[in-house]
């Protein structure tokens, strides 16, 4: 990990290419990691990224994007913006996880870094230029001379006993300037393990805690309730203060909004959460084609995931492969995420694609994006194409011969079935397959449908293929699957890539004898085309 830690990360690498993603231009963000980060450490032991170093350095910087994100967005609420503060302070910052991305958006000198690690203080002073405070067990004993009018503390309360719950918020809401911005985490009684039971007092506190060095009866695991938390507030401050609680702003931590001064408004403040999803399941059939199964589901009510993006990255640029709308439920999506089910009645999405003939597994990547109906994106997957060959690990046998070979075999392949054959001045396209399936995730079925679609002048594409089940747009997709036999009929080889494959969720209350189906399909010209607009069950 040493060898790792020590080095600026390249474009080049997976974590490379997130952040220039995520973050854009990477010249200025300091990435060098300090090899006793506690954060890493704890990832690279992780069962779930045990031999996988690279994956578990792209979580570490995952899951500081989505911090970053929520105080991005506390600050523009109460600040309107970074440029308003004029001092900062980052409450046990550890080695700098976070702390990086403040120096992108502060000057080095309107931050300041605290930590009861001396080595963690020394790294983040030294390598991003921020003055730094060294922090104490006993807050009494904790000096500092600055106000400040920002301070961001995570996953510190989440960790302390309750009478250092109280006194640390004390101590640092004495550090805050007037009409200041105050931001803690906890873990709130709703995501306490099972097993436990939360004393009347509100607290919960566990001598147990990933850290390797701190005092566990200082440093544990701590459960809370909002009513202890509103009692240390009063105890901690005085009367000219304002609160609320943001549940699970940090999927499994509550974020805390605390305000010097009476009586604030929080009716704007909206902190809009991102996407967090999985890829569960992938293989390739006989003929090219890759199918993607997981599931993405933001951790709040009333807000949901719109859209799944599978993209190619290669030295050849970017290109996308495929994109799809959640739409089955997903049991799984409820238990790694500790929510209610029915925030995940259409967490599960399913994609089918072709990889392009030139993509380089080698140096190519496979990035999934889950984009939310707040236009907030998120990567979920980003990992090298070649972990997806030879062999996958899907439902399916893998096939024996390589994607290219597949390509090749097909030559003279041919499909006739034909159902609903449109033809208009710029679209030909047709539906072959319309099919009902069982779903093992509950009642319901899925509702499978396959076709081509091609573009008959070459300055127009094709932009969106749109699923509708009674007026309501219930899935979309690109045709980006192998079809051979279309661009031998056609004579035109750029029309191989015109196949599309689309799932949705068919509820189990729907009838086919009475739902009607509509495919329509959006070109570049702006036109819509109607491939289909008739009742289900005549096609099935």
């Amino acid at each position: 990990m040493s060898k790792m830690c020590n080095q600026n990360i390249q474009p080049s690498t997976l974590i490379g290419e997130y952040l220039a993603d995520q973050f854009g231009d990477l010249k200025s963000l300091n990435t060098q990691i300090h090899p006793q980060d506690e954060m890493l450490l704890f990832l690279l032991d992780a069962q779930r990224y045990e031999g996988q170093e690279e994956q578990a350095m792209l979580a570490y910087f995952k899951s500081a994007q989505e911090i970053v994100d929520r105080v991005d967005q506390a600050i523009q609420w109460h600040h309107r913006g970074w440029h308003n503060i004029g001092r900062f302070l980052e409450f046990a910052c550890g080695y700098g996880r976070l702390t990086r991305f403040w120096r992108e958006k502060l000057d080095k000198d309107k931050i300041w870094a605290s930590d009861i690690y001396t080595n963690a203080v020394n790294f983040v002073s030294q390598e991003l230029g921020v003055n730094g405070i060294y922090s104490v067990v006993d807050p009494s004993s904790y000096h500092c001379e600055e106000k400040f009018d920002c301070i961001v503390i995570y996953s510190l309360f989440s960790h302390l006993p309750a009478d250092r719950f109280v006194q640390w918020l004390k101590r640092l809401y004495d550090l805050l300037l007037p009409g200041g911005l105050l931001l803690f985490s906890v873990h709130d009684q709703a995501v306490k393990p099972p097993g436990y039971e939360m004393p009347e007092s509100g607290i919960l506190f566990v001598e147990q805690s990933e850290s390797q060095s701190l005092d566990r009866a200082e440093y544990g695991s701590t459960w809370v309730t909002e009513e202890f938390v509103k009692g240390a507030i009063a105890t901690s401050m005085d009367d000219k203060v304002s609160y609320t609680r943001i549940p699970r702003a940090f999927t499994l931590q509550d974020l805390y909004v605390v305000v010097k001064t009476p009586d604030c408004d929080f009716s704007d403040l909206n902190i809009n959460f991102t996407p967090k999803g999985a890829l569960e399941d992938y293989f390739m059939d006989d003929q090219g084609r890759f199918f993607l199964r997981g599931w993405s589901a933001i951790v709040q009510p009333d807000h949901g995931v719109a859209e799944i993006q599978v993209w190619w990255k290669g030295e050849g640029g970017n290109q996308l492969l495929q994109k799809c709308i959640p739409s089955t439920p997903s049991p799984k999506a409820a238990q790694v995420l500790d929510i209610d089910p029915r925030w995940t009645e259409q967490a599960g999405w399913w994609c089918a694609f072709s990889l392009p003939e030139e993509v380089d597994l080698e140096t190519g990547m496979l990035m999934i994006k889950a984009v939310s109906d707040r236009q907030k994106e998120r990567i979920i997957v980003l990992n090298w194409m070649k972990t997806l060959l030879p062999d996958g690990i899907g439902t399916q046998p893998a096939p024996k011969t390589t994607w290219k070979d597949a390509i090749r075999s097909q030559a003279n392949w041919w499909r006739s079935k034909v159902l609903d054959n449109i033809w208009s001045n710029n679209i030909q396209s047709n539906l072959d397959r319309a099919t009902l399936q069982a779903t093992s995730d509950g009642p319901g079925m899925i509702l499978e449908l396959e076709g081509w679609v091609v573009a008959l002048h070459s300055d127009i594409t094709v932009e969106d293929i749109q699923i509708f089940l009674n007026g309501t747009l219930q899935q979309h997709c690109l045709p980006t699957c192998l079809r051979p036999d279309v661009a031998q009929y056609w004579g035109k080889p750029n029309y191989v890539y015109s196949g599309w494959i689309a799932q949705c969720y068919y509820p189990e209350a729907m009838k086919p004898e009475r739902d009607r189906l509509k495919i329509e399909i959006l070109d570049s010209e702006g036109e819509t085309h109607t491939l289909c607009d008739r009742i289900l069950a005549t096609l099935l």
